[in-house]
């Protein structure tokens, strides 16, 4: 499916999908989709996969965990659990 073709896709059934009880729901999902199959937006054979791009992001965070840049997701996951906590005071 080309670029042009899932434009057409969307026009043609976005009424349609704003009349059904759901239809933002499944509107959503569809261009959610379409966007990780690639098809919104022409793609550049020279950008980097997800994939790499994914492990390249995990590597400099560990990097700024060991400076201490950036604290670990537990460490953010007890503050909010605190101060929901402290909230019913």
């Amino acid at each position: 499916m080309t670029n042009k073709t899932t434009v057409e896709l969307l026009k043609n059934h976005f009424d349609i999908a704003l009349e059904t009880l759901d239809g933002v729901k499944k509107l959503r999902e569809l261009i959610l989709s379409l966007a990780m199959q690639g098809k919104l937006v022409k793609q550049d054979k020279k950008d980097q996969p997800a994939g790499e791009l994914l492990k390249e992001i995990e590597g400099e965070k560990r990097g700024l965990l060991k400076m201490g840049k950036l604290k670990s997701w537990n460490f953010y996951r007890r503050l909010n659990l605190k101060r929901f906590l402290l909230s019913f005071l």
